[in-house]
């Protein structure tokens, strides 16, 4: 008997110093865990035009991965060799405009060192959200940059070729009678994910190209390169687009005042846009996350991670969503909560 008051009382203590250790693993390998989220990311994607594939050929899995790879290499290709070269030709353009630009900004409102400031935050950026710099010890942000796109572009093939393997791998680490919840709530967390970076794939093109036709008829400088950016930044939801909508303000008020103002209405008016009827149709089939919440936690994770956060704070929200429905207020307070599956089921 008091063998096993002691157990009773040392067990909890052993289960916070348990996760305590796993909290301070985690922070250290922090970008290591950031490049397996996105390359999970990537192959739910996959898996879906997999999954297409398959569905409306007929082909083996094998066969229909192959074809969407190789499609979407053919796609992206396609796209650089189109516009590729005006894409880079403008994004030159805005760099050597940057300078005068600032001046122009600094001399107008009064301002001094705004240029410095941005390189020194800019370079804090980078060097803070490198993916893979503190694991390869590489000092180039480049280098590190094309390895961790590498090592997320195989991962998610090959997460994507045999999903079930690493599925069933990480459920043995589960106790057997906890496995099936554990099943369940990864399937939901998949739904929720795919259904949600497939929304913001449809929103980010759309930006793109409304937002390069807008500033093409208003007359903007390089208008397809700030589309693009725009386009890229609406992955990152509310925080993205704001960020966007400043180089291109910034640009056209070296032009004219009234144009840079006008500007600032074309990207308002596309956020309202979105938030009319692209966030609605994307949260149709996912979870709904309240923009105030979405807003502090990418922030909050950007202020952790630096820009790995900032560009995955929203996907990990969605998982931190889901788990916080299903196994906190479905689970411990016994509140029915709709989950993503339901909203596919309907």
């Amino acid at each position: 008997m008091p063998t096993r008051h002691w157990t009773d009382r040392v067990k909890p203590l052993l289960i916070v110093l348990g996760v305590a250790v796993l909290a301070l693993a985690a922070w250290h390998l922090q970008r290591f865990l950031f490049l397996v989220f996105g390359a999970i990311l990537l192959s739910l994607v996959l898996a879906s035009a997999k999954r297409f594939v398959c569905k409306w050929t007929g082909l083996g899995d094998t066969v229909s991965l192959t074809i969407v790879v190789l499609t979407s290499i053919l796609v992206i290709s396609a796209f650089f060799a189109l516009m590729g070269t005006r894409l880079v030709a403008e994004a030159m353009n805005l760099a050597d405009r940057m300078p005068a630009v600032l001046d122009n900004i600094e001399k107008t409102f009064g301002l001094s060192g705004i240029e410095a400031w941005l390189s020194d935050r800019g370079a804090q950026l980078l060097s803070s959200g490198s993916l893979f710099s503190n694991l390869t010890g590489a000092s180039s942000i480049v280098v590190s940059s094309v390895i961790g796109l590498f090592l997320v572009l195989s991962g998610g093939v090959f997460m994507a070729a045999n999903p079930g393997l690493y599925r069933n791998g990480f459920l043995k680490l589960i106790p057997p009678d906890r496995r099936e919840e554990g099943r369940e709530v990864m399937t939901e967390l998949a739904t929720a994910l795919r259904f949600w970076i497939i929304g913001q794939m449809i929103a980010m093109v759309c930006v793109a190209v409304i937002t390069s036709a807008g500033l093409y008829v208003l007359g903007v400088p390089s208008p397809f390169g700030l589309g693009v950016l725009a386009g890229l930044m609406e992955f990152i939801p509310y925080v993205g687009p704001i960020s966007s909508a400043a180089p291109a303000i910034a640009v056209a008020f070296s032009e004219d005042p009234w144009l840079a103002l006008w500007v600032a209405l074309l990207y308002f008016a596309i956020q309202q846009a979105e938030s009319i009827f692209l966030i609605p149709l994307i949260q149709k089939r996912t979870v709904s996350l309240p923009p105030v919440v979405t807003i502090f936690a990418v922030l909050a994770f950007a202020s952790l991670f630096g820009l790995s956060g900032a560009i995955l704070g929203a996907p990990a929200t969605v998982v931190i969503f889901v788990l916080v429905k299903m196994l906190w207020v479905r689970d411990q307070l016994d509140e029915d909560t709709e989950l993503p599956s339901d909203k596919t089921a309907h």
